[in-house]
């Protein structure tokens, strides 16, 4: 097991937060409100700022994009009502109205006097997750049809997360919901500021790398891209109720989680594509888990940060393997990891080690990030979710897939760089991760 790390461009980062005021606690929604709605030409910068940490600024450098959720809801959405909630999140999570500007050095995190306004939904999650942000740290997004809605949320990854965004996604959803039946939703504002990360652990943890652990081998990798061939790919793979309750049942019954049985799935389809190799073969597996519930003291969901931190575990894959034994031995990597702090305390060194001092970075097969179970958003009667999907982007090598259960059914989305997979290498992938489940199901 080993850490992905973050090659930090700089050594420090502090967040200096030059001020903290948000306003009222509720506010007002005509002309007179603290901010305003306004597209990108007329945003107006406040005197609030502050640096992002060497952390944050890894991830503007790095080319992380944002941290997309999309909702696919039955019926129609009121525009109208949906700003007004915009609005009103936007007031109380002041992050959504932040801008990341260059600053000598590093980049700054400036809050606006205003919220971007709604944009036009894009058609298709690949279009929505790919569009940049331009700058701003959040989008909000609305497409609708005749008989549904897509409620798309993006914040930047910098400062935020796949749970982070979730939780906001429903928060706003909950809001349209209060607002459509005359109510008026709760105010529960967070700091303009919040602590980094990295701010959060330094001082808990004695300096020095993590002891490297001993690996089976150069981990496999999928490369059959063109370097010519520019641009991302995604390939969705969603299971409906019934077979959903089946895996869900097949992971109990192995006594592991159903994201340690589609981890295994996977593993196994990754290990697959080198059929002319006998024997069992190392894949490696990035792995970015929530550490808001392992802080000191423990971190709220909505709290405005990135909270994720990625150990990189390495196992034996045979070529028959159980995918249920292949996720039981992730869990076990897992749980050595976490049980050492071998994620907070790479991040820590991270920040002490100059980048010409920095240990290489090990191979890694595939990431997978997952949410587990997303909570249903709280919609009006005679709406409800049809369908949730999270993504993030970065243009990297290794394959990322976000896997989430939602509405009863299980989902599996892969985002990948086209110069170095082919959608039909994932295609083939994809296909036979769902095959060895369904085997599963069936045996």
């Amino acid at each position: 097991m080993w850490v992905a790390r973050t090659l930090f461009t700089a050594r420090e980062g502090g967040a200096a937060i030059r001020s903290a005021t948000v306003g009222p606690a509720h506010p007002d929604f005509g002309s007179d409100a603290p901010f305003q709605v306004a597209g990108p030409s007329t945003l107006r910068v406040m005197s609030t700022e502050r640096r992002l940490t060497a952390t944050e600024s890894f991830f503007v450098h790095a080319g992380f994009g944002s941290v997309t959720v999309s909702n696919t809801v039955t019926g129609h959405v009121d525009p109208e009502v949906l700003d007004r909630a915009w609005r009103l999140l936007a007031h109380d999570y002041p992050l959504l109205r932040c801008v990341i500007r260059p600053t000598d050095g590093g980049f700054t995190q400036a809050l606006l006097d205003t919220v971007p306004a709604i944009e036009a939904g894009l058609n298709g999650f690949l279009a929505e997750l790919t569009k940049p942000l331009a700058g701003v740290v959040s989008r909000l997004s609305l497409r609708q049809s005749p008989d549904t809605a897509v409620v798309t949320l993006a914040v930047d990854h910098a400062l935020s997360d796949a749970r982070l965004v979730t939780t906001l996604s429903n928060t706003l959803l909950r809001h349209y919901t209060t607002l459509l039946g005359g109510g008026v939703p709760e105010s529960t504002p967070r700091p303009v500021f919040e602590p980094a990360m990295e701010d959060r652990l330094l001082g808990r943890y004695e300096p020095g790398w993590p002891e490297p652990p001993a690996t089976p081998g150069t981990p496999v990798c999928l490369r059959d891209g063109a370097r010519d061939r520019p641009g991302f790919g995604t390939h969705n793979l969603r299971f409906d109720p019934g077979a959903t309750a089946a895996i869900t049942a097949v992971a109990r019954k192995n006594r592991v989680s159903v994201t340690e049985l589609v981890c295994g799935a996977l593993s196994r389809a990754v290990r697959d594509r080198f059929p002319d190799d006998d024997g069992p073969l190392p894949v490696a597996m990035c792995v970015p888990i929530d550490f808001r519930p392992r802080l000191t003291p423990p971190a709220p969901p909505d709290a405005q940060f990135n909270a994720v931190l990625a150990p990189v575990l390495t196992v034996p894959v045979g070529a028959g393997d159980d995918p249920a034994d292949v996720g039981r031995r992730y869990g076990a990597e897992l749980r050595a990891s976490l049980d050492r702090d071998e994620p907070q305390r790479a991040l820590v060194a991270q920040c002490r080690t100059p980048m010409s001092s920095m240990p290489p970075q090990p191979p890694f097969s595939l990431t997978v990030s997952s949410l587990g179970v997303i909570e249903s958003p709280v919609l009006p009667d005679g709406m409800s979710v049809t369908d949730t999907r999270f993504a993030g982007l970065l243009y990297s090598p290794t394959p990322m897939f976000f896997v989430s259960t939602s509405a009863g059914r299980l989902n599996l989305d892969v985002v990948y760089a086209r110069a170095y997979q082919s959608a039909a290498q994932i295609g083939s992938v994809m296909g036979a991760a769902e095959a060895s489940l369904c085997e599963r199901v069936r045996a």
